[in-house]
């Protein structure tokens, strides 16, 4: 094994084209423990496992073949038994603590991010691999996932708890159905939200952009995606302590925007947003 203040093991050619054949996201079923820390003191560590169905590697496949000085581990996460209400959820995308795999063996298999530890490169060679997505834009899906439970921006309680909790119950009633309403926020497809100078200090600027796919923006109009965003803005639970831009939501298909606009806004993702539990469905 090596020191962890010195030079990485050496890898044979061997070793590390078997390496190569792991990707982000593939997965073992020949270990049915994972490995945690359950509690901690000035002298100790209580380390144990949980039973679970798998390992899936998170670490992205270019980090995985990077072997080195440092570098020589990867990190993991566990395979668990969904509940049905869980995997309702992790089929319709709406959940940050779990993710889909697509090539499970079994219907109700998922990934649990909320629990990840590390494991070294030369072990995962012990392992069987098996394929955990058929192609690379399954893949990127799984991607997208790990980036939204790790990588979200985290919104103020002023911010998550009001209005975009009001815009999220609202886009969500509008998905559900198949009338003007629901083309107006089909046809949206992200919304940004920006302050100045910042989101949380009081007496900040605060402003909307809603970025609008101009294909799906021909089942509806710009004019009333403006009079439903207006509407509903109106309507959200506002402190006084914060400013609303003059032009308060900005709509626009991604073209029509700035760089600077994107870059000084943080992307709502909508499916995300906390929810209280008479809103879930």
């Amino acid at each position: 094994m090596a020191d962890s203040d010195g030079a990485a093991d050496v890898l044979t050619d061997e070793e590390y084209k078997a390496l190569g054949h792991w990707h982000q996201g593939d997965f073992t079923l020949q270990r049915n423990h994972f490995p945690l820390i359950f509690e901690t003191d000035d002298e100790s560590l209580d380390v144990g496992t949980i039973e679970t169905c798998g390992w899936v590697v998170i670490t992205q496949t270019c980090d995985i073949v990077n072997y080195g000085k440092r570098k020589e581990y990867v990190s993991i996460c566990p395979i668990v038994v969904a509940p049905p209400d869980i995997l309702k959820e992790v089929h319709a995308g709406v959940t940050p603590a779990y993710g889909k795999l697509d090539l499970a063996v079994a219907d109700d298999h998922v990934v649990d991010f909320g629990m990840t530890a590390t494991v070294h490169k030369r072990a995962l060679l012990l392992l069987e691999r098996r394929d955990g997505f058929p192609d690379d834009a399954t893949r990127s899906v799984f991607q997208q996932s790990l980036e939204r439970r790790y990588g979200r921006f985290a919104f103020p309680d002023w911010l998550s708890n009001g209005p975009l909790r009001q815009l999220r119950k609202r886009a969500r009633e509008a998905h559900k159905t198949s009338g003007p309403n629901g083309n107006i926020y089909k046809a949206i497809d992200e919304f940004r939200v920006r302050g100045n100078p910042d989101l949380e200090s009081k007496g900040s600027v605060i402003g909307f952009l809603a970025v609008v796919d101009p294909k799906k923006e021909e089942a509806t109009t710009r004019q009333a995606i403006r009079k439903e965003l207006d509407t509903q803005a109106g309507k959200w639970d506002w402190p006084e302590e914060y400013i609303r831009e003059d032009e308060f939501i900005i709509i626009g298909t991604l073209d029509e925007f700035s760089g600077r606009d994107i870059k000084e806004s943080h992307s709502v993702d909508l499916d995300f947003i906390s929810m209280r539990s008479d809103e879930r469905s």
